[in-house]
């Protein structure tokens, strides 16, 4: 999602955007258990970063996420597309599916 939204992501907008996918920032999680911690640990790994980022409108303080060093080290631009156009057509060839 961070890579999709430009390699960064609003905190707040992060967890609506997961909460549309079915996960919720503090509702256990079958695969993720505790959402919340599980950012956490991939923060502590240094697969994101947590930052303080441009006030909203209204002057308050919010934090974005960004690509730590171990995902940039892991993971190419190339991959990511790849695996983002596999999910979606996967998507899509279900949606074929239910409708031929």
């Amino acid at each position: 999602l961070i890579h999709i939204q430009g390699g960064k992501m609003i905190e707040d907008d992060l967890w609506a955007t997961l909460e549309l996918l079915g996960v919720q920032k503090e509702v256990p999680h079958p695969h993720f258990r505790k959402p919340k911690d599980a950012m956490q640990k991939l923060e502590a790994a240094r697969y994101i970063i947590r930052r303080k980022a441009a006030a909203h409108s209204g002057g308050q303080v919010c934090f974005e996420y960004v690509w730590g060093e171990c995902a940039h080290s892991e993971i190419s631009q190339e991959q990511i597309k790849a695996f983002i156009e596999n999910l979606f057509n996967k998507q899509q060839q279900r949606r074929e599916l239910v409708y031929v």
